[in-house]
């Protein structure tokens, strides 16, 4: 897409230059989406999430992006006391969680994930999912990633 000489209300496209409000944003800035327009932000790295990499079990932390290295089945627990607006995710990055699954331990670790008193068993090689704890009735609810 070739876009020049573009403007709306607070943003303009003009010579390979996107101002917001006036403003050129600085290396590694994105535009975000406001009530009123747009503006430069500074993005968290995946999310609010950090990587952290994992190939036997563990028990996550509040902000953790566990990259499940699945060389033999595992599990993962959710952070052990969980308050409102927790995350954690977990992702299988050897491309192998239909051989060697990856279990998220809810239910044994005495939490639930959307109302279910159930562990989510993940089968599906590079599949994804991010929680957010949201009470001790819901437990944590899937925000990111889906089911299988």
């Amino acid at each position: 897409v070739n876009l020049t000489n573009v403007e709306t209300d607070n943003l303009i496209i003009s010579g390979g230059t996107i101002t917001a409000d006036g403003i050129t944003g600085a290396a590694g800035q994105v535009l975000s989406s406001t009530v009123t327009g747009v503006e430069w932000a500074t993005p968290s790295a995946g999310g609010g999430l950090t990587w952290i990499q994992k190939s036997a079990n563990y028990i996550a932390v509040n902000g953790d992006m566990v990259g499940a290295n699945t060389g033999s089945s595992f599990t993962v627990s959710p952070p052990s006391t969980p308050s409102a607006g927790m995350k954690f995710g977990v992702q299988d990055v050897r491309n192998s969680a239909n051989a060697n699954n990856i279990t998220i331990n809810f239910n044994t670790a005495g939490t639930r994930w959307n109302s279910q008193a159930s562990d989510l068993v993940l089968t599906k090689d590079s599949f994804c999912v991010i929680f957010e704890y949201i009470d001790a009735t819901f437990g944590w609810a899937l925000v990111g990633g889906g089911i299988q």
